[in-house]
């Protein structure tokens, strides 16, 4: 019988190399965003890679399981050559996963300030998109990729040196114990200790603060620990949401504002990664956005406005639907994507809307089509419906968004009025490519994406050179948001509001009075503030508030890395569902994101978004 002591022994120095990669593929996620963390001072940088320990260790025994059952068995073949060939492969297989999935945060981390999970799957699943660009990923980040492979052959080397040699030992009694104790071992660690429940990714806040969470977990552990389609965890199952009265979840009648606006068409523009901090109204006068910038002087703007997630799958159910993303997965992929939900064009299709969206995205795109079909929109144009030239394709996303724009305002000009139609910009989108004509045309700028947002801002200055002069555009709201925020020069700087910063204007010449409105405000206030604009009186369900009510709870609530944020006039709460990170000023702020999350969670899994 081979001396399992020995072999658990072996096994433990093959898997303290792991270990080791592990930690050199933290550091690798910490260089490659030193600004993010550069608040850390190097004692806090060292703890917080002690503490990554243990969800190291509980990703390597889960992804290792198999390796380590095989390790030990209790048989002699184990000593054969090609038996061990086969634990070597499998050992390589598994761990060089482990290391490329860890590098992926090295680039992706700075568009989400977030580990990736198991959800970045199912955007595969979701139409054509990352198929499309992984190749220029590739190239992007081409020196990742050599550094990959220089880890897996390190990796490799390391293994090999580590040599085995045939020993046997006949106290079985021993034998078998060692055995059962490394499955015991291996079994804690999987689950990261002796709790009660199996660590999850948000046991990182017991350590440090939402922001600095990703530098403690690591990328095998939040997708290993996620690999199943999440149920909302109903930890609020015994509150009376009667006794809110306060609850910020609306059903009922719109706060009606007698406006002049009744009848309107609707035209919504959600810009790709347009943050905040790009566009020169809201930024001190220092932008790339000088049309964009004319148009918010003329509007009804927040400056304090932000987006209820950090990608575009979670801006269509926040904006069309007043429905923020607080939970796990994105609405769009999650099991309650088949809840009834409320909608902008449920509503306006009520008042004989004609109702449409347009992005030039591949058909499938996140998802899109699906949720706008959900929704009651009449039509979901995508880059299928195009057109136009095969040159304006961008090889990668869809269609450029000066020529989809042109074709945008033309079909807009084909609809019978009244029409409610959303407009998704794409060119501000990693890889952050132009068209050849362009080269060179725009600002470069701090970042790569900063040319993309003045080419899209140029051919929004088309579109309403050429829109202006159509029947329709005297008798139309516009409204201006991005999806999300995109990378930032301001790393060091970050904080919950800036994060989450993005436009959120009303324009109407002659119908709305240009004015900077300090209040907060998000993506799910647009639904209710819309309707109410345009006079809209019968009932709606909505998380969000119309801004033309005075008294508005005014907030903007969001989810990342499991922690429940809510940005305050007087204080940021960030909230696990148990515990506030940091006390709160106000108990009636606590209370209110409390009951936002109680009231989330209970509608969303009884399906009730739509009932009292």
């Amino acid at each position: 019988m081979p001396n399992a002591i020995y072999h658990a022994t072996l096994l433990l120095k093959r898997l303290a190399v792991v270990l080791l990669f592990y930690t050199i593929c933290r550091l690798g996620f910490y260089f490659f965003n030193l600004n993010y963390f550069s608040s850390l001072s190097f004692f806090e940088v060292v703890k917080h890679f002690f503490f990554g320990i243990r969800f190291d260790l509980s990703a390597i025994a889960f992804t290792n399981a198999a390796f380590i059952i095989l390790s030990i068995l209790p048989f002699q073949f184990v000593h054969t050559k090609p038996f061990q060939k086969i634990l070597l492969f499998l050992f390589m297989i598994v761990n060089s996963l482990a290391i490329v999935m860890n590098m992926v945060d090295w680039a992706y981390f700075p568009f989400t300030l977030r580990r990736t999970s198991v959800e970045v799957l199912s955007l595969f699943a979701l139409g054509d998109d990352m198929v499309n660009v992984l190749p220029t990923i590739v190239l992007d980040y081409w020196y990742l990729v050599f550094i990959a492979i220089a880890l897996c052959y390190l990796l490799y080397k390391l293994y090999s040196y580590i040599s085995i040699e045939t020993k046997c030992n006949k106290k079985y009694v021993v034998n078998l114990l060692t055995i059962f104790f490394v499955i015991i071992c291996t079994g804690i660690l999987a689950r990261g200790g002796f709790q009660y429940k199996p660590i999850k990714a948000l046991a990182a806040a017991q350590y440090t603060n939402a922001k600095h969470a990703p530098l403690i977990l690591n990328t095998p552990f939040t997708i290993v620990t996620n690999t199943s389609k999440r149920v909302i965890d109903n930890r609020f199952a015994d509150i009376d949401l009667e006794d809110y009265s306060n609850s910020n979840f609306k059903y009922g009648k719109n706060f009606s504002s007698d406006s002049a606006l009744t009848g309107s068409n609707v035209v919504i523009f959600i810009l790709e990664s347009f943050s905040s901090e790009y566009i020169g109204y809201l930024n001190n006068g220092k932008g790339y956005t000088p049309f964009l910038d004319s148009i918010l002087a003329e509007s009804w703007v927040f400056p304090n406005a932000f987006a209820n997630g950090k990608k575009s799958i979670d801006a269509l159910p926040a904006i069309i639907s007043s429905l923020p993303g607080l939970m796990d997965d994105p609405f769009i992929s999650s099991n309650y994507n088949s809840n009834a939900v409320p909608s902008l064009s449920n509503y306006l299709k009520k008042e004989k809307y004609y109702t449409s969206f347009y992005h030039g995205g591949n058909n499938g795109t996140m998802g899109f089509d699906a949720y706008t079909s959900l929704c009651g929109f009449d039509h979901y144009y995508g880059r299928e419906e195009y057109e136009g030239n095969k040159e304006d394709y961008d090889g990668q996303w869809g269609i450029y968004d000066e020529p989809y724009l042109k074709y945008f305002e033309k079909e807009l000009t084909k609809q019978k009025q009244p029409f409610l139609s959303c407009f998704f910009s794409l060119s501000s989108h990693h890889p952050f490519k132009l068209p050849k004509k362009y080269k060179n045309a725009f600002q470069e700028g701090e970042l790569p994406i900063h040319p993309c947002i003045s080419y899209t801002d140029a051919a929004l200055k088309q579109f309403f050179q050429n829109a202006k002069n159509q029947d329709w555009f005297k008798n139309t709201l516009f409204v201006f948001t991005a999806d999300h925020t995109g990378p930032t020069t301001n790393q060091k700087e970050l904080s919950n509001h800036n994060l989450y910063s993005v436009p959120i204007a009303y324009y109407y010449p002659g119908k709305i009075e240009p004015k900077k409105d300090e209040r907060i405000t998000q993506h799910i206030d647009i639904m209710p503030t819309v309707l109410d604009l345009i006079d809209y009186t019968d009932s709606i369900a909505s998380f969000g508030e119309s801004q033309l009510y005075n008294h508005a709870n005014n907030f903007a609530i969001s989810y990342a890395n499991n922690i429940y944020q809510c940005i305050f006039k007087d204080e940021v709460l960030e909230y696990d569902g148990t515990n506030y990170l940091t006390p709160s000023k106000n108990s009636e702020n606590s209370n209110l994101n409390e009951a936002i999350i109680a009231n989330y969670n209970y509608r969303m899994i009884n399906n009730k978004l739509l009932n009292e």
